[in-house]
């Protein structure tokens, strides 16, 4: 039951003789069957505005208008519109979970009654999601829908019992093909800053888990194979999320420890040098990649950087002289290409078009012509329509550029080839051009790494309960009988990977 408020009564006190007449406001709070009642003055909601102004920056930004000091107080119209006012701003203070506890503080609430409504909010919405899981295991899609509408309504307050406890709910639903593409999403929101209040501590719980536990999310299977689906681009940026949150904590681990560091990097560099020797990464003059461009071929070529995938292709195209002149440097008379350019339509100065790649079709976008020169375009790459093709232009700095060269054959005709050039990261280049990049994602083997340098620094740290000390005994016993050959043997097998 969300929590309700409102002012029931206004009365008028006389404190005693010589003594002006105040205004009490009657406040009625219902949080979870529970009814309190108080009274407060104005000159009371005023100095606690002041309070939680002095220690919450963002309390001003998040807060409606307060009600200003009037001369003649007791007026009807200024009660009234003082009584509106207050309510107004109460119901706000509702909606923000940090101020809460000074808000049922300042209503006269009890410490243990506090302590109660901080469990009852956000973690009794995630018990009840684990109960209705129970009840409803075949329905497991339309109980996580609710969820999800109810939990993300409003800012809640998250126990970290209550943020563990949901992990390890979603990281079960993530086993199963039929929920895992809502898991990610919902552990996507509550990562974000943008949808969720308590992202620092679900990150923080993210850091515990080993890898065994984060490759059960796949979360490269949905960069790789939901390339035109939300999902997609929630699982890079959970990525993005996650690698900040686990080098962090890598450089806290590591603030001493120039050995760690080292071999930390020699592992990152390691992968750079295996994709850079790859046959197909060696020549870019060489290698060529075949994929549908209207009715001709377009010959793809890429070279491989240890920052970037540089992609360009040709696109030889033939036709009159004039005409093609006309097409790219007079944008009214485009049209007379988009018979010849079947999956591209040329709108004014735009050209939306569509490319293929082993009969998927990856990327509808929209490009803005800008004339360079006599002989060559640019094509600067604006977000397409849906949401998906936005965050990625977004994320990646993406660019194109069309370059024509002139070949007279005669008088009428001429053969124009059309250079496409695009630069993108390591990382989301396979979202584009699945086929270029070996199987591993480049981001999912740092973030091992790190989860793998935590690891071997928690056997050197203290673990609290009984039950953590007995798996560290193991873990010890395990390392002294392989011995040195540890760190040896785990460098040798990531290589071969």
């Amino acid at each position: 039951m969300e929590p309700s408020l409102e002012i029931t009564r206004v009365l008028v006190r006389n404190p005693g003789p010589l003594r002006f007449n105040y205004t009490v406001y009657e406040v009625t709070l219902l949080v979870d069957s529970s009814k309190i009642v108080c009274q407060r003055r104005y000159k009371d909601f005023n100095l606690f505005r002041n309070r939680i102004f002095s220690f919450s920056k963002t309390a001003f930004e998040q807060l409606p208008e307060f009600p200003p000091k009037q001369l003649r107080a007791l007026r009807p119209s200024v009660v009234q519109f003082r009584k509106a006012q207050l309510q107004s701003w109460m119901r706000k203070l509702l909606n923000c979970p940090e101020l809460l506890p000074h808000f049922y503080g300042f209503l006269g609430m009890s410490e243990s009654f506090l302590q109660s409504l901080s469990y009852s909010d956000g973690d009794k919405v995630i018990l009840e999601l684990k109960e209705a899981l129970e009840r409803n295991p075949r329905n497991k899609i339309n109980v996580l829908d609710d969820f999800t509408n109810i939990y993300f309504r409003r800012r809640r307050l998250l126990t970290d019992i209550g943020a563990y406890e949901l992990i390890k709910i979603l990281m079960r639903l993530a086993e199963y093909p039929l929920t895992i593409n809502l898991a990610v999403d919902i552990i996507y929101k509550l990562c974000c800053p943008d949808t969720h209040f308590n992202h620092e501590l679900i990150k923080q719980h993210f850091c515990k888990l080993s890898v065994e536990e984060l490759q059960k999310l796949k979360l490269d299977c949905h960069i790789i194979k939901t390339k035109l689906h939300d999902c997609s681009v929630q699982a890079h940026e959970l990525l993005n999320l996650l690698s900040i949150k686990y080098y962090d904590k890598m450089k806290e681990i590591l603030n001493n420890n120039d050995e760690a560091f080292s071999k930390f990097n020699n592992w990152n560099n390691q992968i750079i040098e295996r994709r850079a020797s790859r046959e197909r990464f060696k020549s870019c003059d060489n290698v060529e990649y075949r994929c549908l461009f209207n009715e001709n071929q377009m010959t793809i070529y890429y070279k491989y950087s240890g920052k970037s995938l540089y992609i360009w292709g040709e696109v030889p195209l033939k036709g009159k002289k004039d005409s093609i002149q006309d097409w790219f440097l007079v944008p009214e008379k485009r049209k007379i290409w988009d018979l010849r350019l079947k999956e591209m339509r040329v709108d004014g100065n735009k050209i939306d078009f569509i490319y293929k790649s082993n009969r998927i079709k990856y990327v509808s976008s929209c490009s803005l012509c800008i004339i360079d020169g006599e002989n060559s375009i640019i094509l600067e790459f604006s977000p397409a329509e849906d949401e998906m093709s936005k965050k990625m232009y977004e994320n990646n700095k993406i660019f194109g550029k069309i370059a024509m060269n002139f070949r007279l054959w005669n008088e009428q005709e001429t053969d124009i080839k059309c250079t496409w050039n695009i630069s993108l990261c390591p990382n989301t280049s396979r979202i584009y051009m699945g086929d270029l990049i070996e199987e591993e994602c480049y981001l999912k083997e740092s973030l091992m790494n790190l989860r793998r340098l935590c690891d071997e620094d928690t056997l050197n740290t203290y673990i609290d309960t009984e039950e953590e000390n007995q798996i560290l005994i193991s873990l010890r016993r395990k390392q002294n009988s392989i011995g040195s050959r540890v760190r040896t043997e785990s460098a040798n097998t990531f290589s071969r990977n």
